[in-house]
């Protein structure tokens, strides 16, 4: 198994995640999103109750994920974007939606809230989800770049 040195997705080196314990704990990841990007700021990264991850049998329960992007430099508005199931973004650090991986995306008007996840009609079935959110000025063109994920699994 490959274990990523730069991207806390490959492997088993959840500590972007936030968790303290894991199979490998002490990763030698440094996040590159404690500041701006090659084209602004990276929007605070998404979380339900104040977890990077959440593990669901009950797809019928709702996700109140909280979306921040009021840190991002001409923000007006955001997408969320998720991944194909057991599927991870290929442009991590990117500064556009993910054309290869990403199953869909939604825009609103707004720079923080809650967005209201119900898996049993919003995802097409059990497997693993990434969640990402990217800030969009006036016009709707993305601004900064991609958040860190949360990640959503979902099984029987």
């Amino acid at each position: 198994m490959e274990i990523g040195q730069t991207n806390p997705n490959l492997g088993v080196c959840l500590k972007a995640d936030g968790q303290e314990f894991a199979a490998r704990p002490a990763c030698w990841y440094k996040d590159s999103g404690s500041g701006p990007g090659p084209s602004g700021d990276r929007p605070v990264n998404p979380t339900a109750g104040g977890q990077g991850t959440v593990t669901l049998q009950n797809p019928n329960v709702v996700v109140p994920i909280l979306i921040d992007v009021r840190n991002v430099s001409g923000a007006q508005g955001f997408v969320i974007e998720v991944s194909k199931p057991n599927q991870v973004f290929s442009n991590p650090d990117g500064n556009d939606l993910d054309p290869a991986h990403g199953l869909g995306a939604q825009s609103y008007r707004s720079t923080f809230g809650t967005y209201n996840l119900l898996p049993a009609r919003q995802l097409p079935g059990w497997g693993s989800y990434q969640f990402r959110i990217l800030g969009l000025d006036q016009n709707g063109r993305p601004v900064g770049r991609v958040s860190q994920v949360f990640t959503l699994i979902l099984h029987p």
